[in-house]
Protein backbone atom coordinates (compact mmCIF):
# COMPACT_ATOMS: atom_id res chain seq x y z
CA UNK A 1 0.00 0.00 0.00
CA UNK A 2 2.83 2.15 0.70
CA UNK A 3 4.17 1.77 -2.84
CA UNK A 4 0.38 3.30 -4.10
CA UNK A 5 1.03 6.53 -2.11
CA UNK A 6 3.85 7.34 -3.54
CA UNK A 7 2.98 6.81 -6.84
CA UNK A 8 0.26 8.90 -5.91
CA UNK A 9 2.14 11.59 -4.39
CA UNK A 10 4.77 11.86 -7.80
CA UNK A 11 1.60 11.78 -9.98
CA UNK A 12 0.38 14.67 -7.94
CA UNK A 13 3.54 16.73 -7.55
CA UNK A 14 4.34 16.04 -11.70
CA UNK A 15 1.07 18.66 -12.06
CA UNK A 16 2.48 20.96 -10.56
CA UNK A 17 3.17 24.28 -12.74
CA UNK A 18 5.39 23.35 -16.02
CA UNK A 19 7.96 26.53 -16.19
CA UNK A 20 10.09 24.54 -19.20
CA UNK A 21 6.72 24.64 -21.23
CA UNK A 22 5.96 28.57 -20.44
CA UNK A 23 10.29 29.35 -21.14
CA UNK A 24 9.65 27.75 -24.48
CA UNK A 25 6.31 29.37 -25.30
CA UNK A 26 8.10 32.50 -24.32
CA UNK A 27 11.01 31.71 -26.65
CA UNK A 28 8.90 30.78 -29.56
CA UNK A 29 6.71 33.90 -29.28
CA UNK A 30 10.03 36.22 -29.07
CA UNK A 31 11.38 34.58 -31.91
CA UNK A 32 8.41 34.97 -34.10
CA UNK A 33 8.20 38.75 -33.00
CA UNK A 34 11.44 39.40 -34.12
CA UNK A 35 10.89 37.49 -37.45
CA UNK A 36 7.97 39.35 -38.35
CA UNK A 37 9.81 42.78 -37.59
CA UNK A 38 13.06 41.77 -40.05
CA UNK A 39 10.15 40.98 -42.14
CA UNK A 40 8.78 44.51 -41.50
CA UNK A 41 12.06 46.04 -41.77
CA UNK A 42 13.16 44.77 -45.03
CA UNK A 43 9.47 45.37 -46.68
CA UNK A 44 10.27 48.88 -45.54
CA UNK A 45 13.95 48.99 -47.01
CA UNK A 46 12.85 47.09 -50.37
CA UNK A 47 10.30 50.07 -51.22
CA UNK A 48 12.98 52.77 -50.15
CA UNK A 49 15.53 51.20 -52.81
CA UNK A 50 12.95 51.38 -55.33
CA UNK A 51 12.05 54.54 -54.76
CA UNK A 52 15.97 55.28 -55.57
CA UNK A 53 15.97 53.24 -58.67
CA UNK A 54 13.26 55.38 -59.84
CA UNK A 55 15.31 58.89 -58.91
CA UNK A 56 18.04 57.45 -60.18
CA UNK A 57 16.64 55.87 -63.52
CA UNK A 58 15.14 59.62 -63.76
CA UNK A 59 17.99 61.90 -63.10
CA UNK A 60 19.91 59.74 -65.72
CA UNK A 61 17.14 59.91 -68.17
CA UNK A 62 17.05 64.15 -67.56
CA UNK A 63 21.64 63.69 -67.36
CA UNK A 64 20.95 62.50 -71.00
CA UNK A 65 18.66 65.14 -72.40
CA UNK A 66 20.81 67.92 -71.21
CA UNK A 67 23.56 66.02 -72.55
CA UNK A 68 21.54 66.36 -75.98
CA UNK A 69 20.56 70.07 -75.19
CA UNK A 70 24.34 70.67 -74.70
CA UNK A 71 25.09 68.75 -78.28
CA UNK A 72 22.34 70.77 -80.25
CA UNK A 73 23.64 73.76 -78.42
CA UNK A 74 27.18 73.66 -80.45
CA UNK A 75 25.07 73.89 -83.95
CA UNK A 76 24.68 77.68 -84.93
CA UNK A 77 20.94 76.78 -87.03
CA UNK A 78 19.76 75.38 -83.50
CA UNK A 79 20.64 78.71 -82.18
CA UNK A 80 19.09 80.32 -84.71
CA UNK A 81 16.47 78.68 -84.55
CA UNK A 82 15.95 78.79 -80.54
CA UNK A 83 16.48 82.77 -81.53
CA UNK A 84 13.74 82.90 -83.54
CA UNK A 85 11.31 80.89 -81.91
CA UNK A 86 11.66 81.97 -78.42
CA UNK A 87 13.01 85.23 -78.74
CA UNK A 88 11.74 86.84 -81.54
CA UNK A 89 14.98 88.21 -83.01
CA UNK A 90 15.11 88.49 -87.41
CA UNK A 91 17.82 88.65 -89.37
CA UNK A 92 19.27 91.75 -90.87
CA UNK A 93 16.41 93.00 -93.51
CA UNK A 94 13.56 90.53 -92.47
CA UNK A 95 10.05 91.29 -90.99
CA UNK A 96 8.95 90.04 -87.59
CA UNK A 97 5.68 88.01 -87.71
CA UNK A 98 3.21 89.22 -85.07
CA UNK A 99 0.23 87.93 -84.42
CA UNK A 100 -2.43 89.40 -82.07
CA UNK A 101 -4.24 87.59 -80.14
CA UNK A 102 -8.27 88.01 -79.97
CA UNK A 103 -8.79 87.57 -76.55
Amino acid sequence: MEDKARKKEKAGAGRGFNWFAILLVAIVAYGGWILADQQMTMGALDDDMAAARERLQAARTENQQLKDENTRLQDDDYIEKLAREELGMTRKGEMPYIYADNK
